[in-house]
């Protein structure tokens, strides 16, 4: 009996151990091994920081710097750092982005570069083989090559990558972030590839719009005569980024060219998810004469996809040479938007195309040669191997290459079939991003601030500048290819090389403005420039927030910081307010019951701001989305097959203005002709039942219906913040939608003592247990900002404090 007691505790004991050291599967979900999530020396536990401040101070050796670095974390955990020299500032960079946001660096480096399968397994693979058919981490690959080559770049970010693993090298399995424990992974040492795939990955938000596709299904249906009258260039209405723009060449202006390419099939499949409309930033800075105490003020808040941990990570960065504040990219050097001692500056998204689309034409059945300029030319093929955890083998691909770009899609029938990618960041150009905001956090004059600018190619920014000397300017920065026939929103024939860009727009013509007459300078994602501008191009624009902003900006001349940071929060629709001043008097009002005609009155006292908790902004965007949904019937009816590009809103406002008996508003499902009045009066009943349905669920209200959410990166509910009460709309300069909104909200004041303010949506620490990981949150819901400071290292360490790290060199 002892004998078999013995050796039935012996089996279960061999059990547990196999089961604890086991990842689990339960149905679609992968667990990780419990034993090591719950041991009590290195699972999850040891993640959780203690909640009330704490002083301590911790002194590092035997470190790649030159010489000894302070990095002083104040109360809210923002890292001030003090080192001698650019290099070591540098190092400490890297160090501190790693203390803070390591899996977050991971993760949002393995993305671009298609390595989520390695710790995600086989439900990213699709993502993983989209990602290397567009050759990313290629291209990530070689512009490390060119930074390792490039003697003003390697150094400095050799200095940041050190850092980053000298963190790594500090860590054991029980000091991992908690998101490791979970997946059952672990960190690995960061590279020059990792930095460039963020690089490409902010490209990809950015500078990769995909619009040739649909644009080029819609001309298919609406045929060459409607497709420039209702997909026109411009917008008369808009407010161009620079102002009274005429251009600085002696080039004519290209004309459109032909339609798409012909294809076999009809229609363009599409792989690529579209953006969120309403992506994108508002900047602005006023110069003395329009502020209250004679002082430049600047303002920036980027729109960006709303994650925890923040896209963002708060910083000071002092050497002898500067003293820079502000925020940076954690898997980026230097700080992207902030302020030094003598100047501010910003970015908003510019939203130019630089990215083409060109139909392949092979001439063999494998698809390995294709004509090009009357000869047969043959494609590289490239092998892709893509690491999956869970699998014994890599998984392995071939991709395509032609004279174009990668072939993302070869297998006929499916999105993309055939076609060539042609993109600003995978052309051999010299890029200087690495280094770009290290060098502008030097800068004290408009010169200096300029001088990086014109060495910047993607993606292409508005850049914006104030200085204590008065001076303010907005350049549009990047590389803007010459298009010599057409303007690159169709897909193109791939088998000439007169298709191809002609170089770019010298850096000298790019767009720019500085110290302009009417005090201020502006951007909000609107066009660069008037269409007198020399040179064509095409982008996707906003139509409504820079001409608020601009109005606004324009009503004042004794403006101050308040009156910023109300502006930034402002709710306020122009789109909304335009739309029902389009709608109203077409709107057939004895075709409506009591019920319908209350909801009128309601409407009609609105205001266009989008609160939270107000409702009618609920009804009109109803409104709104009907009349869209029933005057381009034809063209979503096609979305069911294929991705068509709707017609701008601003557009079908303006052809309800000027023609309301167009064709187009005649509903194809109907027998009755209907005009601009028939559509938006039978919207408008739609849009009540719809209504009234969502307020008896308690869906009525602006937050609620809208339902933003901020989540964790790897989508992990738990760690995310939900069903934010939040108002703001994609159209007002407060663009919150649901998943998008400013990023990083900041404004500087720039007198004799600079006046900081900033916020954003999270908080310092990327661990879900720290009570850093989203204490900033509140503040941004509620429109408020912290004071923000540039400090020397005596005042910090006069003031209360959490941590004081010392790095020293190693010994020599």
């Amino acid at each position: 009996m002892p004998l078999l007691r013995f050796l039935l505790a012996s089996a279960v004991t061999v059990a547990l151990i196999y089961v604890l050291d086991r990842p689990l599967i339960l149905k679609e979900k992968t667990l990780p091994p419990l034993g090591s999530f719950f041991s009590p020396q290195h699972g999850f536990w040891m993640n959780a920081e203690p909640v009330g401040a704490r002083s301590e101070s911790r002194q590092l050796d035997h470190l790649p710097v030159n010489q000894g670095i302070s990095i002083i974390f104040d109360e809210e955990m923002i890292p001030h750092i003090y080192a001698e020299d650019e290099l070591d500032a540098a190092f400490a960079q890297g160090y501190v982005s790693a203390m803070l946001r390591l899996f977050q660096m991971d993760l949002s480096t393995r993305a671009p570069l298609g390595r989520l399968s390695e710790i995600l397994g086989t439900r990213t693979l699709q993502h993983d083989l989209g990602q290397r058919r567009k050759g990313m981490l290629r291209t990530a690959e070689r512009l490390a090559r060119a930074w390792e080559n490039d003697p003003t770049i390697q150094p400095l970010l050799q200095a940041f990558t050190d850092g980053v693993n000298a963190r790594i090298d500090e860590l054991s399995p029980r000091s991992w972030p908690l998101e490791y424990k979970l997946l059952d992974a672990q960190p690995e040492h960061w590279t020059f590839v990792r930095s460039a795939g963020f690089l490409l990955a902010m490209c990809e938000t950015l500078a990769q719009t995909a619009h040739d596709i649909p644009l080029s299904n819609a001309y298919r249906i609406v045929g060459p005569a409607d497709f420039p009258f209702l997909y026109p260039h411009h917008n008369p209405l808009d407010i161009p980024v620079i102002p009274d723009s005429t251009g600085q060449s002696d080039g004519a202006t290209p004309v459109s060219g032909p339609g798409p390419a012909t294809m076999d099939t009809w229609g363009y499949q599409d792989w690529l998810p579209a953006s969120e409309p309403g992506i994108g930033s508002n900047n602005w800075a006023l110069s003395g004469s329009k502020t209250l105490l004679q002082h430049p003020i600047l303002c920036n808040d980027p729109h960006l996809t709303l994650t925890l941990p923040s896209i963002w990570l708060e910083m000071q960065i002092t050497t002898p040479r500067h003293s820079a504040y502000g925020v940076a990219f954690p898997p980026l050097m230097g700080i992207a938007i902030g302020f030094n001692e003598e100047i501010a500056w910003g970015f908003t998204n510019a939203g130019h195309d630089v990215r083409d689309w060109y139909a392949v034409r092979w001439t063999d059945a494998d698809k390995t040669a294709y004509q090009y300029d009357g000869a047969v030319k043959q494609a590289e093929l490239h092998i892709e191997s893509i690491q999956v955890k869970g699998l014994d083998q890599p998984v392995l691909d071939t991709v395509r290459y032609t004279v174009w770009g990668p072939v993302p899609n070869v297998k006929s029938g499916t999105p993309q079939a055939d076609l060539a990618m042609h993109w600003m960041p995978m052309l051999d150009i010299d890029d200087q991003m690495a280094k770009l905001f290290q060098q502008i956090n030097q800068a004290s004059s408009i010169d200096t601030w300029r001088t990086p600018l014109l060495r910047y190619d993607v993606p292409m920014q508005n850049a914006l500048f104030a200085s204590k000397s008065g001076d303010i300017a907005l350049r549009v920065s990047g590389l803007l290819p010459i298009r010599p026939s057409y303007d690159g929103r169709l897909v193109q024939d791939g088998s000439t090389s007169a298709n191809a860009w002609k170089g770019f727009v010298p850096d000298d013509e790019n767009p720019y403005v500085e110290n302009p007459a009417q005090g201020y300078v502006a951007s909000a994602n609107q066009e660069s420039t008037s269409p007198a501008y020399p040179y064509a191009y095409y982008g996707v624009w906003e139509a409504w927030r820079g001409r608020y902003l601009n109005t606004r900006l324009r009503q004042k001349n004794d403006m101050t910081v308040e009156d910023m940071m109300a502006l930034q929060n402002d709710n306020t629709s122009l789109q909304a307010l335009e739309a029902m001043a389009t709608y109203f008097p077409l709107l057939d009002t004895a075709r409506l019951d009591a019920t319908e005609q209350l909801s009128l009155k309601s409407l009609a006292s609105w205001n266009g701001r989008y609160e939270a908790l107000q409702n009618m902004p609920v009804l009109f965007e109803l409104w709104d989305a009907q009349v869209d949904s029933l005057t381009w019937d034809e063209l979503y009816a096609a979305q069911d097959s294929i991705p068509v590009e709707i017609p701008d809103d601003w557009r079908l406002l303006e052809l309800i203005r000027t023609n309301p008996n167009l064709a187009w508003f005649d509903h194809q499902q109907t027998a009755e002709r209907e005009d601009a009045s028939a559509i938006i009066t039978r919207a408008w009943k739609t849009a009540c039942a719809q209504f009234q349905a969502l307020s008896e669920n308690g869906k009525g209200y602006w937050s609620v219906y809208k339902g933003t959410d901020i989540m964790h990166l790897a989508r992990i509910p738990a760690f995310s913040a939900m069903d934010l009460e939040l108002g703001g709309n994609k159209n007002a300069l407060n663009a919150i939608t649901p998943t998008n909104g400013p990023s990083w909200r900041m404004i500087v004041e720039l007198g004799p003592e600079t006046r900081a303010f900033g916020v954003y949506p999270g908080g310092q620490s990327g661990n879900p247990g720290s009570p850093f990981y989203r204490n900033f949150l509140p503040t941004w819901q509620t429109g408020a900002y912290r004071t923000l400071q540039i400090l020397s290292k005596e005042e910090i360490m006069k003031q209360p404090h959490l941590l004081a790290l010392t790095l020293h060199p190693s010994l020599p």
